[in-house]
């Protein structure tokens, strides 16, 4: 016999099945990846919390609407009130500006009375002075302009007054940034109303409107042509 013959057989060899990799969770079910995407981008969040299983129902409601609350709440108020934020600021700015106009003409007249009750010498004496009709008409400029945290003023003068201290026509040359922020010059004439009987009270305003710079008798004349009360005129030296 040869030696092929008595060889012991092989058995045919079996295939080997392929080494299968372990799943890799969803991104829903890693707590760690859920909780970061709740911190810092939370609408992406707020579906992994709902779709894992890592959180209670009671969590589930809590963290909902500890996100949520607030965007409710701040339509809420937009929708109540529909005005621009800009809008807004922009008043809360006007009326804090008034209220310090009204403290520094109580401060005047407290002044004004400390010396007592002594009227200001000249043409405009009365209970509203000169300088708490300037005061008064820079606060009702500042309103009108894109940004009155830049203005300067480079002068201010009371053109008129009526004989009953109730309407003063002020002018005033400003520096302010316009809208595009560049700084131009302007001028600018403001008719106000006082209350003669309490000159801590602000004053309301009546118009406002660029003038010449400086401004004529006409321009001056023109805006105090209204029934208004006898008017009083005065033309500063500096203008002449």
């Amino acid at each position: 016999m040869s030696a092929d013959s008595n060889a012991t057989p092989v058995p045919p060899s079996r295939p080997v099945p392929p080494v299968q990799a372990s799943a890799t969770p969803p991104w829903y079910a890693m707590k760690g990846t859920v909780i970061a995407l709740l911190i810092f981008l939370f609408p992406v969040g707020l579906i992994g919390m709902w779709k894992g299983r890592h959180f209670s129902p009671f969590m589930r409601y809590a963290v909902t609407a500890m996100f949520t609350l607030p965007f409710v709440l701040g339509f809420a108020v937009m929708a109540a009130d529909p005005r621009s934020f800009k809008e807004q600021a922009a008043e809360a700015q006007a009326q804090q500006a008034e209220r310090q106009a009204e403290r520094q003409a109580q401060k005047a007249a407290a002044a004004l009375k400390a010396n007592g009750g002594e009227p200001e010498e000249g043409l405009f004496s009365g209970n509203t002075s000169k300088g708490q009709a300037q005061v008064h008409g820079r606060t009702i400029l500042e309103r009108h302009l894109k940004s009155p945290s830049s203005v300067k003023y480079i002068r201010s003068v009371v053109m008129a007054r009526t004989k009953d201290h109730c309407h003063y026509i002020m002018y005033f040359e400003v520096d302010a940034q316009n809208g595009f922020g560049a700084t131009v010059r302007n001028a600018f004439l403001v008719l106000l109303k006082t209350d003669p009987k309490n000159s801590g009270k602000m004053a309301e305003e009546v118009l406002v409107t660029k003038c010449s710079n400086p401004p004529n008798k006409e321009e001056v004349q023109l805006l105090a042509s209204g029934s208004l009360g006898t008017w009083t005129f005065t033309w500063d030296k500096d203008l002449n």
